[in-house]
């Protein structure tokens, strides 16, 4: 199958879409454990094991959704809620250095806090705090999570069942096998830093349900269904308005459509015949994610207080070199988007960094990479593969254009503030493209068996 070649072109309309993606009832039973069972139990278990504020920003992403929960977005410069702040002092850090004082402190001020509990987080665009919301009263009173703090770290749960689900609509609409789709999701779902974000309150929570909304919008523009124009557009900000570096996703799939539009050239059309092809497809995509960026950059300056680069609270950010040697170095943590991050060693290695763990943590980066790279060695090439060659490599550059947005944006120095979390939109798509690598019993049986040792040394890690 080439690049263009579309696998059922048609998919038989008397079937229907819901039988091509669940095709059998193992194929739903996959799906429902892998998309729905599996992560809820896993994150559960992670917030439970962990009742304390992580130090990755959590306590100002809380904050954010409390105001957003009153009806207003914070601006940058102001401070933490009151009741953030008592909910901050009463629960504790996981860090116990974390300054922050007594839960029975009758008046609780900024300056008690570490960083002077300024909202830092303003930054973000409202779109995850406002979602987080419906889903943190929904957790507290249908589903019974106790306590505000908790139901809004169980949302975490929805944004992972929702990205998964929309990932193997994805890949059944790219015609992958729902064995292997399956096997490759619950890598994804026993990955450290998506347990661990998904865990917490933070827009990291985003790029799983992003990376599955833009694969899915490709996937139905790439078979050309009606109106998948819009979708893309919708996927893209969406996307952007979740968290601005999901548009790594964004970005590799609409070069992905450019890369399909050149090779549909014929040898006499003009390079505009090409541009607007692009246009329909990986143009309304990128369009979508470049337009919802540059508008809430706008609102956030014409609302903020302070600008970035005077954010009294990255001011411990500002020491060191900022040569460009220090981005290049610091982007290579960008190659490891969810299996290695300092934040999970340090707050939670009792439940994510034991022995037995990180042998498949290892693994599960080698795979990652490896599906990317797998499109090298195979003919004809796929659209997922095509997808995967790309995501490698914009993954080390998007960690570069990150590294140098936070020394100009912020005036950090080179290596504070950049971390691999924030590729983790890309992970999905190199995942969809190891899964339509996987041929045959063997490989399949090989990659099937991490997985599901993954779950199950993870899932007996966290209840022992």
């Amino acid at each position: 199958m080439t690049l263009l070649e579309r696998a059922h072109p048609d998919i038989e309309r008397r079937t229907g879409w819901w039988r091509h993606l669940v095709p059998t009832p193992a194929a739903a039973v996959i799906a429902l454990f892998v998309c729905v069972v599996a992560p809820a139990v896993l994150v559960a278990l992670q917030i439970d094991a962990n009742p304390k504020f992580s130090p990755v920003d959590e306590a100002a992403h809380y904050d954010y959704v409390n105001r957003v929960a009153q009806g207003e977005v914070p601006r940058q410069g102001e401070r933490m809620l009151k009741t953030t702040l008592r909910d901050v002092a009463c629960t504790g850090n996981a860090i116990a250095s974390i300054r922050a004082p007594r839960c029975s402190t009758p008046v609780l001020v900024p300056t008690q806090f570490d960083g002077d509990a300024y909202q830092y987080e303003a930054l973000h665009p409202p779109t995850y705090y406002a979602v987080t919301v419906p889903l943190r009263w929904g957790m507290e009173h249908v589903v019974g999570v106790n306590g505000r703090f908790d139901s809004t770290r169980a949302a975490g749960i929805v944004w992972l069942v929702a990205g998964l689900l929309l990932l193997w609509a994805a890949g059944r609409v790219m015609d992958i096998d729902p064995l292997g789709l399956g096997v490759v999701l619950l890598l994804l779902v026993t990955a450290p830093s998506v347990i661990f974000f998904h865990a917490t309150v933070t827009t990291d929570a985003t790029a799983v349900a992003a990376a599955g909304a833009v694969a899915l919008a490709a996937a139905l523009a790439y078979r050309r269904e009606r109106g998948a124009p819009w979708l893309l557009v919708a996927a893209g900000v969406f996307a952007a308005a979740c968290k601005v570096t999901n548009m790594f996703a964004v970005v590799t799939v609409a070069a992905a459509f450019a890369v399909a539009a050149i090779a549909a050239r014929a040898p006499a059309e003009r390079s505009t015949a090409t541009l607007r092809r692009w246009t329909r497809d990986g143009g309304a995509l990128l369009a979508g994610g470049v337009v919802t960026s540059v508008a809430w950059l706008l609102i956030h300056n014409a609302i903020a207080i302070v600008s970035l680069r005077d954010e009294p609270s990255l001011e411990n950010l500002r020491y060191g070199s900022k040569a460009f040697g220090g981005v290049l170095t610091v982007a290579t943590t960008f190659l490891h988007p969810i299996t290695d991050e300092l934040a999970v060693n340090l707050v939670s290695a009792p439940t994510l960094g034991q022995d037995a763990e990180q042998p498949l943590h290892a693994a599960l980066a080698f795979l990652l990479i490896g599906g990317g790279l797998a499109g090298l060695f195979v003919a004809p090439r796929r659209w997922p593969h095509v997808v995967g060659l790309l995501s490698v490599p914009a993954l080390y550059l998007g960690g570069v254009v990150l590294g140098l947005g936070f020394m100009i944006g912020f005036d950090t120095n080179a290596g504070e503030g950049v971390s691999g979390r924030y590729g983790m939109s890309l992970a999905p798509l190199l995942l969809l493209a190891l899964a339509a690598s996987l041929r045959g019993r063997w490989a399949l049986g090989a990659v099937g068996f991490i997985a599901l040792a993954s779950f199950v040394v993870t899932f007996v890690v966290m209840v022992t």
